[in-house]
């Protein structure tokens, strides 16, 4: 079906049953689904590429089939119709059976692959040989590193690297996915020299931040980014989108609220740090805690001393 030419499939349509042409090519898609959706390349692909739908695919021909499966013996189905049950049922065992194995393959690759400090999936050597040289990606090595690519993007605003700290764990992959519809897996945890310079500039002041009930940004705190991001108390999706990407809130009481924001790159495969906010351990007022304490004591029983009359 696949290499028949798609107008003659619609011209067929018209001239043996008479459909006009709009009913003619959406007969054309139907009848050809059951074929684009049993390919196990094309379905892989979805998997990979978008998530969401194939998700949202498999539900319903997983419904659909449960469906057909309650239906009466005794009912008929068309041999030319779109969807019969036996397909619908194949259509299903494909996206299980590929999500099964795409799952499984993920699991092995996450136990067979060498892990950095932080626990992002490191890159293998035929990666790291072909990022070798780059003008913009610098990978992960320590925090030394690390420390001297902040102060880089400090000192000289030319120069736009981005630095690659890891690929997103399965495990992870699976939170976010769980929490936001979002698919993360296999992705580049990044963090660029251009979203440094901005951080510092919008959170790095102290009086600014003071007045936010938030901490100033500081050099180090780029090294904790990823405890962050891989240890979160919660995730979710944001309300927002950053250049018409999905950003996703990391968040992690670590003496006071830290958030990490990051936003999702297709193209590059990039989960990349948008901004952070450090929002300040609430300290307890000592004056109003000595009061409450007081507060709540029983007042003492009034002492009556009688004392001799003096003649």
């Amino acid at each position: 079906m696949y290499e028949q030419n798609v107008d003659d499939l619609v011209k067929y349509q018209m001239d043996t049953f008479g459909y006009s042409e709009d009913v003619a090519r959406e007969e054309v898609v139907a009848n050809s689904a059951a074929s684009v959706l049993t390919d196990e390349e094309f379905v892989r692909n979805l998997y990979n590429n978008e998530h969401s739908l194939f998700e949202q695919i498999r539900k319903f021909f997983k419904e659909l089939a449960e469906t057909f499966k309650q239906l009466t013996q005794s009912a008929s189905w068309s041999q030319d119709a779109a969807l019969t049950p036996e397909n619908v049922r194949t259509v299903a065992e494909v996206f299980d059976r590929v999500a099964a194995d795409t799952a499984y393959a993920e699991r092995e690759n996450a136990v067979n692959s060498p892990q950095n400090k932080f626990n992002f999936v490191d890159y293998s050597e035929r990666e790291k040989l072909g990022w070798e040289g780059s003008k913009s990606i610098v990978l992960y090595e320590n925090d030394a590193q690390l420390d001297r690519f902040v102060q880089t993007a400090i000192d000289d605003k030319s120069i736009h690297k981005k630095l690659y700290f890891g690929k997103i764990p399965s495990e992870l992959s699976a939170k976010v996915f769980e929490k936001t519809g979002v698919n993360v897996a296999g992705y580049n945890f990044t963090l660029r020299m251009d979203e440094i310079r901005k951080m510092l500039k919008d959170h790095g002041q102290r009086a600014k931040e003071a007045n936010r009930g938030q901490q100033p940004i500081t050099q180090k705190d780029f090294a904790r980014i990823p405890t962050v991001v891989l240890n979160p108390d919660n995730i979710k999706l944001s309300d927002k989108l950053f250049e018409g990407k999905p950003v996703i809130l990391f968040e992690k009481e670590i003496n006071g609220r830290k958030t990490v924001v990051a936003y999702v790159t297709k193209k590059h495969m990039d989960l990349t740090v948008q901004t952070m906010y450090l929002v300040k351990k609430k300290r307890a007022d000592p004056l109003r805690r000595v009061m409450l304490q007081a507060s709540s004591c029983k007042r003492p029983k009034r002492l009556v001393v009688m004392l001799p009359l003096q003649r």
